[in-house]
């Protein structure tokens, strides 16, 4: 498994959406179940900025922390 964090112009029909600070976060049905109890951060700290996914159900994760098993 791996995250996917991409600007869309417009929703798929079976996404669910999530109203976090202002920012809309569209999820497909199908990922629902990987992400249960997921918390996504946004931070800057000097010149580098980003998300940052922390996911109670990976049992585990790569070295880069894009990919996940459950």
């Amino acid at each position: 498994m791996a995250y996917r964090l991409v600007f869309v112009d417009e929703i798929e029909e079976n996404d669910v959406v999530f109203d976090s600070h202002g920012a809309k976060i569209y999820v497909d049905t199908k990922s629902l179940v990987f992400l249960d109890g997921a918390e996504i951060d946004y931070a800057e700290e000097g010149d580098q900025a980003g998300f940052s996914v922390r996911n109670p159900n990976a049992r585990s994760v790569c070295d880069c922390g894009d990919s996940f098993a459950v």
